[in-house]
C-alpha cells in the first residue's frame, strides 16, 4: 500500500467482524485492522474477548448483520448471542481463504451481492483483497 502524509492511496479492505466473550455477548462492528480493534475492546472489557470470526465486507454488510440480528440487540452494537448468530459465525469461519476450497468462497461473495450487499462484479477485487496474509492469518 502507498501511503504518503497518513493518506493512503489505495483504500485498505473493511472487515465485518463478530467478537465475543465466555458473557454470551457478541459485538458486530466494521475495521480495517481487527486485531488492533480487538485490542482496543479488550482495553475496556474485563472479560477476555476473542475473535469469533470476520469477513471482508463495508457497511452495507455490517448494517445486514445488525438487522439480520436485531432481535437480539443489547446495545449498540452488541448483540445476545443466539443459535443463528452461532450458525453464521461458524459459517463464516468455514470460509476462510486457505482453509477451504476457493469455490465457496466465491460462493459467499455471489451471496454478499445477491443480498445487494456488495456491488454485482466485486467478486475479484474481494477475493484479491482477503487472502490470508492481508487479514493477519498468514
Amino acid at each position: 500500500m502507498f501511503a504518503m502524509a497518513g493518506c493512503s492511496l489505495i483504500e485498505e479492505p473493511s472487515h465485518v467482524y463478530f467478537i465475543g466473550g465466555d458473557r454470551g455477548l457478541v459485538k458486530i462492528g466494521i475495521a480495517k485492522d481487527v486485531r488492533k480493534r480487538l485490542h482496543s475492546l479488550q482495553i475496556g472489557n474485563p472479560a477476555p474477548l476473542k475473535l469469533l470470526a470476520s469477513v471482508a465486507g463495508n457497511a452495507a454488510l455490517e448494517a445486514h448483520y445488525h438487522r439480520m440480528f436485531a432481535d437480539t440487540r443489547v446495545r449498540g452494537e452488541w448483540f445476545r448471542r443466539s443459535a443463528a448468530m452461532t450458525k453464521e459465525i461458524n459459517r463464516i469461519a468455514a470460509l476462510r481463504p486457505g482453509r477451504h476450497e476457493e469455490r465457496r468462497w466465491k460462493a459467499h461473495v455471489a451471496l454478499m451481492e445477491e443480498w445487494g450487499v456488495i456491488p454485482v462484479g466485486a467478486v475479484a477485487e474481494i477475493l484479491n483483497a482477503t487472502r490470508p496474509a492481508d487479514l493477519g492469518r498468514a
